[in-house]
């Protein structure tokens, strides 16, 4: 009798210590860096996808939404480009307002 609840108080304290891991396991998984670098990333593309026919108001919230994403300190430089001359961008409201107009750039294309 006695060595069947100590084997019960063993098995229990086994199963409690696993449960324990698992969930530690679990929340580093979760919350890693990369995992949130990804979901950050796969956040930006969803926002980044404009629909056809999508309102103005719609493509704004996008903008702003894209622009949330960067620091206000960010900046934002690109290179000239066939359909693009060079430029440079710095801070969210001007990060916003490049996203705007590139969201008009490809309204005016789906017309």
């Amino acid at each position: 009798m006695f060595i069947i609840l100590v084997m019960r108080r063993w098995l229990l304290i086994l199963i409690t210590l696993a449960v324990v891991a698992g969930g530690i396991g679990l929340w580093f998984y979760l919350t890693s860096p990369e995992r949130q670098i990804k979901n950050a990333l796969n956040d930006l593309v969803e926002a980044a996808n404009v629909e056809a026919g999508e309102g103005n108001l719609a493509r704004a919230a996008r903008a702003r939404q894209i622009a949330e994403g960067f620091t206000p300190e960010a900046v934002v430089e690109w290179r000239e480009s066939e359909s693009l001359a060079s430029g440079k961008k710095a801070g969210r409201a001007e990060i916003q307002s490049l996203i705007l107009g590139l969201f008009t750039s490809v309204k005016n294309l789906e017309a």
